[in-house]
């Protein structure tokens, strides 16, 4: 019993932290009022591979920390390809370039 209220003590106060609500700044802001903002980014809208449109939104831009592991994910996903897969990547790209 002691152990389910500390649980639900550390829920309760966890879903009051500023850390829950800091993206939430930019959410439903306007096209203007998004671009103006310095921490907010517009999302343009997209097809999902599922074929579903998604609407247009502003959404707070990453943190450095958050953009520093994505791209270290991405050093560490080259790297783990095999050439063979590199020369199918390198070739792709330069069809793409030659195209523009």
């Amino acid at each position: 019993m002691k152990f389910s209220l500390t649980i639900s003590t550390l829920t309760i106060a966890l879903s009051f932290s500023p850390l829950n609500h800091a993206a939430s700044s930019c959410k439903g802001l306007s096209v203007e009022k998004c671009l103006t903002n310095t921490s907010c980014s517009w999302i343009k809208s997209f097809k999902r591979k599922d074929g579903k449109m998604t609407k247009a939104y502003c959404r707070s831009k990453p943190s450095k920390k958050a953009v520093k592991k994505s791209i270290d994910k991405a050093l560490n996903k080259a790297k783990s390809t095999t050439s063979k897969e590199a020369k199918k990547a390198q070739k792709k790209a330069t069809k793409v370039d030659s195209k523009k």
